[in-house]
């Protein structure tokens, strides 16, 4: 693969590198951002916590307050589960997340939405990422603007920025990683392949998700290298660099060896399904696993949209002399291949933001070939067809029907209509529950609430009986404070707990709910 030759524009007109000549060329692609901002930042920051973030927003409050990342509230003991002994040591994921996390959290307050604002920061970053690569393969703005803006209104990217996982940081990275490694074969700077090596190495402390890009670089930086003295240096040069940056974690590793091995190996390695060579060599049953959960990702009208960009850009790659195309079709095609190999069959969603990202460059691809196409077919002497033609108004009413289901807007008109409902702000009503139960009492807590009450100087144990993350049965407690996941696989009745009051609506999909109960040998404290 290699990328076409770039060339800068600017002007004394627009200031050169100025920033303020900066803004003015890029006005569009700053409105998508802000529009992506605005329209997710505040639901983010009032929706109550999902499934899996109560693993995800507390290690960094502890690496605050006790310098490691780790799972107070989770104390499990099972050597066969994915958080045995989490509560000293968090290791089912690599921790440059929550360093991340941490560093928010000393900045403006630990919370939920300031862990989800580390995951909003870095879609953005994808998103003009995207748009960078696509300005650099097509040399259009208009194709780099639809890449990007296409992007930035899918599904791909909205569930990952609006939770509190490491998803969209690993995504980032690697796609910077494809940046650095394009602008490497346009100038063959050997820094630009040491960034592209630390990006890598640095996606590889937030997820084994990094191995896609890392196997796509790695291929690049061969095929892009010319005789084999050159491809051993190159390729030596891009490992030497991730590893320096990877083996950062070994430190922490070597805290709690046996902690590590438990927790990686069951939560991660063990939930891919058979080794990675068989399922590079015959992915077809990683593809049954990953097919639906692609499907019901995106959706139907979006799968069609991504799925048939990057086909017919494969196909017209192969007929057309156009590298940025081609480049874009490999990329696009490699990462597909790579991202149902490799994730096989862990059920994780979030990383379609990488391999989504791909997939709408060949869109501004192929928007890109219409564009030239049209431009071609003018007779000499007539004006190119307008920006604002009716051609590109269809597509935009297209682009519109297919990106608008399931964008969201349901979920922000709920909460426009709700704004000052309680029980559609999360943090408001957390602090209701916290008021109901006494200050010093034991408390058993659903996973959408047990961070805050945690935050809070609390003594709390995650309400959840699954023994392969963590089993509350036996637990000493006074008080449940139970949610939807906690009621729904009946841990209150598990425990025995008498029920007290109910807080929320339990009908409404947008409205926050918890029941308090009390054990059976504890007298209510009003």
């Amino acid at each position: 693969m290699t990328a076409p030759e770039h060339h800068h524009e600017t002007s004394a007109a627009d200031g050169g590198h100025a920033p303020v000549g900066w803004l003015r060329r890029h006005r569009a692609l700053i409105v998508i951002c802000l529009l992506f901002a605005g329209l997710r930042l505040p639901v983010a920051w009032r929706q109550v916590p999902a499934q899996d973030e109560e693993y995800f927003v507390v290690p960094g409050l502890t690496i605050l307050r006790d310098g490691v990342p780790r799972i107070p509230y989770m104390p499990s003991r099972n050597p066969r589960g994915a958080f045995y002994k989490a509560d000293e040591l968090l290791f089912t994921l690599p921790p440059l997340y929550f360093y991340c996390e941490a560093v928010v959290y000393q900045c403006i307050g630990a919370s939920t939405g300031a862990a989800r604002f580390v995951s909003m920061l870095c879609a953005i970053g994808a998103i003009v990422v995207v748009h960078r690569l696509a300005r650099l393969l097509f040399h259009d703005e208009s194709s780099a603007l639809w890449s990007a803006g296409l992007y930035a209104a899918s599904r791909a990217i909205y569930f990952p920025a609006m939770v509190a996982r490491p998803d969209m940081l690993c995504g980032l990275l690697g796609l910077g990683a494809l940046l650095a490694c394009t602008r490497w074969t346009e100038s063959r700077r050997r820094i630009l392949l040491i960034a592209a090596g630390a990006l890598i190495g640095a996606a590889g402390l937030t997820h084994p998700f990094a191995l896609v890009p890392a196997i796509q670089v790695t291929a690049w930086t061969l095929i892009a290298s010319r005789g084999w003295s050159n491809r051993l240096r190159n390729v030596g040069t891009l490992a030497a660099a991730v590893l320096l940056v990877f083996l950062l974690w070994v430190p922490l590793i070597a805290v709690n060896p046996e902690a590590f091995q438990s927790q990686f190996y069951n939560a991660v390695l063990n939930q891919s399904g058979p080794g990675l060579v068989s399922r590079l060599i015959l992915p077809y049953r990683s593809l049954l696993v990953q097919a639906p959960i692609f499907l019901e990702h995106v959706g139907l009208s979006q799968a069609v949209l991504m799925i048939g960009a990057t086909a017919a850009a494969a196909v017209l790659a192969a007929r057309l002399p156009d590298e940025g195309l081609r480049t874009g079709a490999v990329l696009a095609c490699t990462g597909l291949y790579l991202h149902v190999a490799c994730v096989g069959g862990h059920p994780t969603r979030g990383y379609w933001c990488y391999t989504g990202a791909l997939m709408f460059l060949c869109v501004g691809g192929l928007l890109s070939q219409l564009r030239c196409g049209l431009v071609a077919a003018v007779p000499p002497g007539m004006r190119a067809p307008r920006p604002r033609s009716r051609a590109q108004l269809r597509t935009l009413f297209l682009a519109a029907a297919i990106m608008l289901p399931g964008a969201g807007l349901r979920t922000i008109a709920a909460h426009l209509r709700h704004w000052n409902d309680i029980n559609y702000d999360a943090p408001r009503f957390t602090r209701e529950l916290m008021a109901a139960v006494p200050a010093d009492a034991r408390l058993v807590v659903d996973p959408k609430y047990v961070f805050d009450l945690y935050r809070d100087g609390r003594h709390v144990t995650l309400a959840m009986d699954y023994d392969f993350f963590f089993s509350v049965r036996g637990t000493e407690y006074d008080f449940v404070v139970a949610g939807p996941y906690s009621i729904r696989d009946g841990i209150p009745a598990t425990l025995g707990a008498k029920f007290v009051k109910a807080y929320g609506d339990q009908d409404d999909l947008f409205s926050c709910y918890a029941e308090i109960y009390t054990s059976p040998e504890e007298v209510p404290r009003r």
